[in-house]
């Protein structure tokens, strides 16, 4: 959304602590942004930025202004079954592999072990063993 477009007293949905909630805008903050309040919890939040406000949210009985303009369902395609793309090449949900193979094929195969790696003492028992051997 842009800055022009808030309206003070107006619904909007905002990102709120990582989550979309409605808030009412109550005002200007005199530091920048708006004073809201979150409808959900009513807890007084500050909106910083435009960049946080979705758009207007959805009254009951009310559509959002987004809405106001959308097309219609058979404009926007919805409902419209889509063209199945099998072109060249695509593979099919049959021809996928299952995921047993695909799990099988992921998993290494086991070769040589490696060599732990040794602490420093068993290096000094090591050591004491061959030089006692000489």
């Amino acid at each position: 959304m842009n800055k022009n477009e808030v309206q003070v007293g107006g619904v909007y949905t905002a990102k709120v602590t990582n989550r979309l909630v409605e808030v009412r805008i109550d005002g200007e903050n005199r530091h920048g942004g708006w004073d809201a309040t979150n409808l959900a919890t009513g807890k007084k939040v500050r909106i910083k930025s435009a960049a946080k406000l979705r758009g207007a949210a959805a009254m009951p009985g009310r559509p959002r202004q987004a809405d106001a303009t959308a097309e219609t369902p058979a404009e926007a395609g919805v409902g419209v079954p889509a063209e199945p793309a099998a072109a060249d090449g695509d593979q099919t949900v049959a021809d996928r592999p299952a995921a047993e193979e695909c799990r099988a094929k992921a998993r290494r195969t086991k070769g040589e072990a490696k060599p732990k790696k040794m602490s420093g003492l068993d290096a000094a028992a090591k050591v004491l063993e061959e030089a006692a051997g000489r």
